[in-house]
């Protein structure tokens, strides 16, 4: 397996962070630079494409976001043509590892005899207590398990952010296909409806490290909320609520999959 890390080249401070992380877990790996847009000639995103994106999201894209598109593909594109190796991890410069590395490799060892394409291994912009919440509403059918890592699909594949994961190479192969600007890094909806299997960890083993560190997509740097009152009813009926669509939907995974 080889580790890539995609930063900004002048990101001298989150290339010193990110050292300190992987040096930790004794990893080698190496930088690609991010590619950074900074007008739309830039980015050279055709109109369709734009108006694509927009019939997707309901919005106009970012100029980081297609940037980030873009320096994640070329990272696949580049681990398919120049390299023999046949698993690919790839980091953004503000990962946190939140785990040790024989859990690492560990989970990583079941990834490659898996009939799984690519593995998750965490989320931005989130905290123990979202982490909790989304294993609650979105669990996970643990295929299996691993120094107490469960392994295995969501019930619904999300947006989630790209801080880190894992992908074979005839993975990266399909997902050079079917690449295109118009689609969000993260938009792991899409690449499941487009044939590609992905499984998640629980706990999630790489966090984005938002208290410290500036998004490059101007990203608040705090973490993702769930509805919550202080009116004592109010917020057992919204646990109630939650803890019920949560158990239907675990039901609903069995389902799908057995």
């Amino acid at each position: 397996m080889i580790i890539k890390v995609i930063s900004l080249q002048k990101s001298i401070y989150r290339r010193q962070y990110i050292h300190k992380e992987l040096s930790k877990l004794d990893l080698i790996y190496e930088f690609e630079n991010a590619v950074k847009i900074n007008s739309w000639s830039d980015a050279k995103l055709k109109i369709g494409s734009k108006k694509n994106f927009q019939l997707r999201y309901n919005r106009f894209p970012k100029l980081g976001e297609i940037g980030c598109s873009i320096s994640h593909n070329l990272v696949r594109k580049k681990f398919v043509e120049k390299n023999n190796k046949q698993t690919l991890m790839v980091l953004e410069d503000d990962a946190k590892i939140v785990c040790t590395k024989s859990e690492l490799f560990s989970v990583i060892k079941f990834f490659k005899k898996s009939k799984f394409d690519i593995l998750i291994l965490g989320y931005s912009k989130c905290d123990d207590d979202y982490e909790k919440h989304l294993n609650i509403i979105n669990p996970i059918l643990p295929i299996y398990k691993t120094n107490k890592i469960l392994i295995g699909p969501r019930y619904l594949c999300t947006t989630s952010g790209t801080v880190g994961y894992v992908i074979k190479k005839k993975s990266a192969k399909k997902m050079l296909k079917i690449f295109s600007e118009s689609i969000l890094a993260d938009d792991w909806d899409f690449f499941s409806k487009s044939g590609l299997k992905i499984a998640h960890t629980s706990p999630m083993l790489i966090r984005e490290n938002y208290q410290n560190l500036v998004s490059t997509l101007n990203r608040n740097n705090y973490s993702l909320k769930f509805k919550n009152s202080k009116n004592f009813i109010i917020n057992f009926l919204l646990k109630l609520r939650k803890f019920s669509i949560g158990l239907l939907r675990r039901i609903l995974l069995k389902f799908r999959y057995f």
